[in-house]
């Protein structure tokens, strides 16, 4: 039988979370800290039995835009004319 208890935290494309604080606050009052490591995983052999809530603070690397497929309509990056065709747009729409 395995003893080890875990977690693991990804995003919505399964890239782990990583890096990041958690903290889990008990029903009775008492609270778990720790860190998740590069692959989203937390080791919770330590910590104490219960029921709580969790929570996650930030992945510790800088954040950053992936765009995979953009799509006709979505541009990965704007160019000068690309911005003033929207601030127009929405000017337009505030009118």
């Amino acid at each position: 039988m395995d003893d080890t208890r875990g977690l693991t935290r990804a995003y919505h494309d399964n890239e782990p979370v990583q890096g990041a604080r958690f903290d889990i606050d008990y029903d009775d009052g008492s609270q778990y800290s720790a860190l998740l490591d590069a692959a989203g995983h937390a080791d919770l052999t330590h910590a104490p039995d219960g029921n709580g809530l969790i929570r996650f603070g930030a992945d510790e690397r800088d954040w950053e835009a992936k765009v995979e497929d953009a799509g006709p309509m979505h541009a990965a990056k704007w160019s000068e004319y690309d911005f003033e065709a929207s601030a127009n747009k929405n000017r337009k729409r505030a009118l």
